[in-house]
């Protein structure tokens, strides 16, 4: 299409005509009736299985899915005919099964194909569906049935001990036939079990009184007698009845004895135990270093001070102690001592000064002057009468612990070094009062004695180395007279029983 004739181009059925010239020049007339018959066309479908393939088909072969078209020439109008096939080509199904039987299920049967144990088969079926092959693979896993042994430890007070329906007495093996929840297959489980038996254990002790109350497992003990604890034993987590029995000691009665608290160093203290017997130990500590282990002992303290004392007694193993602070205080022994002013009196009544220079400590003093008379001031007064040779005193001090010392001191008595000394005198030869001559006492040494007379000038003008020889108012070796006025006189002597060197001086007149 389009139809072509006699110059026309016809592209549909009907009648045409078509004025024609001849060869001799003449008009022709021709007509023509055209009849158009449409081409055939023809689909269809088809489905196969695969196992049919190569399929052959109006020349065309399918070795799968697919439309292909064929022309063909119809036999009844001799036209052309297009035949379109769409072919489906059903594949062979296939199926995979996963299945889970006991060993207890064997032999098992499927699909005709027989298991004895684990594994995988094949079974060639038709599908109900499509009419072709399917092939079924099963795959079989055989459980096996289980067993599983369990231990068990319990204690005596669980029992009856429930497990898996049995009601158990006692210690031993039992088996029971389970469903496994995990495969649903058998399982036999077999438990053996062991009962501990309530653990019992007995204790006994002894303790001090001192000690009480003690905690033991949980009780308190305030006294002898039997107490049992309910325990949880370490190794088997069972109950354990512990029992004690508990023996309870006094402690020793303990007391310091001490000869003496108080007292002046150094000085001797016996010590004891007011409670010792032949079973008690003891232990002795003092401040001051010193310790020892008998019951009774003495202890010497040489240095003034206050000490702790600890006594620590023992008798079967249970312990006392006592500690007393300053218990023993001890003072220095004070030193006496004093001075007497003046140490050395005459013969005649006199007062003599005396000082205390004993240790600053002491609080008490006691003088005795040695002539029937005493006192208790510090620093005293007394006097002295009716002398002769002489006195021995002495001071007793103490102090508030009675700590004492005595110290004494000769009280001289001596004869006066008397010496008159005139202050003018007039060698004018009437024969009275001629010589400047002092007068000696006799405890004055007559050997060690010196007169000097010296002028305003201070010039010698006469010497005297005897005390019977006095100065007759002359100078000179030639005895010349001296003027008349003031002079200056020196004496120097000594007593013989000090050996003292003594000087004085002074003024006479010469008169004429």
């Amino acid at each position: 299409m389009p139809f072509q004739w006699n110059g026309l181009n016809i592209d549909s059925s009907g009648s045409y005509n078509v004025t024609l010239t001849n060869s001799v020049g003449c008009d022709s007339s021709a007509t023509i009736d055209l009849t158009i018959h449409p081409s055939l066309s023809s689909t269809t479908d088809s489905t196969v299985c695969d196992t049919e393939l190569p399929l052959d088909w109006n020349g065309l072969t399918f070795n799968s899915s697919d439309t292909q078209s064929s022309t063909l020439s119809s036999v009844i109008t001799g036209c052309d005919s297009i035949a379109t096939l769409n072919l489906t080509v059903l594949p062979t199904s296939t199926s995979l099964t996963d299945t889970l039987v006991c060993d207890t299920e064997l032999p098992f049967i499927w699909n005709g194909v027989n298991f004895s144990a684990s594994g995988q088969q094949i079974a060639i079926l038709q599908s109900t569906l499509t009419g072709c092959d399917s092939l079924a693979t099963l795959n079989v896993i055989v459980n096996p049935t289980l067993f599983s042994t369990t231990n068990i430890v319990i204690c005596d007070h669980e029992l009856p001990f429930e497990w898996n329906g049995l009601s158990l007495n006692n210690s031993g093996t039992n088996t029971v036939t389970l469903q496994s929840m995990v495969t649903g297959c058998d399982s036999l489980a077999t438990l053996n079990l062991l009962v501990n038996p309530t653990l019992l254990s007995n204790t006994d002790t002894t303790v001090c009184a001192s000690e009480l109350p003690f905690n033991w497992n949980g009780l308190t003990i305030n006294a002898q007698g039997l107490q049992t604890a309910n325990l949880e034993s370490l190794i088997t987590g069972c109950d354990s009845l512990a029992t004690l029995n508990c023996s309870v000691v006094n402690n020793p009665q303990i007391e310091i004895i001490v000869s003496s608290t108080t007292g002046c160093a150094p000085i001797e203290i016996e010590f004891s135990n007011a409670f010792a017997n032949e079973n008690t130990s003891c232990a002795w500590g003092i401040s001051n270093g010193n310790t020892f282990n008998n019951c009774s002992n003495t202890l010497t303290f040489t240095e003034a001070g206050c000490y702790d004392v600890n006594l620590t007694s023992t008798e079967q193993n249970c312990v006392s102690s006592l500690s007393q602070n300053n218990l023993i205080c001890l003072e220095s022994k004070p030193e006496a001592s004093f001075t007497a002013a003046p140490a050395v009196i005459n013969l005649s009544s006199q007062w003599v000064q005396f000082y205390n220079t004993s240790s600053s400590f002491v609080t008490n003093f006691l003088w005795d002057f040695g002539d029937e008379d005493f006192a208790v001031e510090e620093n005293p007064q007394h006097l002295y009468e009716n002398n002769s040779f002489g006195y021995i005193a002495s001071l007793i001090v103490s102090t508030d612990q009675g700590c004492a010392d005595t110290a004494s001191l000769f009280i001289e008595c001596k004869e006066e070094p008397v010496i008159f000394i005139p202050n003018a005198f007039t060698p004018d030869e009437d024969q009275h009062n001629q010589q400047f001559n002092p007068i000696l006492s006799p405890s004055i040494d007559p050997h060690n004695y010196t007169l000097s007379i010296f002028n305003r000038w201070g010039d010698l003008v006469f010497e005297s180395h005897d005390p019977n020889i006095g100065w007759d108012g002359s100078y000179g070796m030639s005895g010349t007279d001296a003027p008349q006025g003031a002079y200056i006189w020196k004496i120097t002597f000594k007593v013989p029983d000090t050996d003292e060197k003594n000087t004085i001086s002074g003024h006479v007149n010469l008169l004429r």
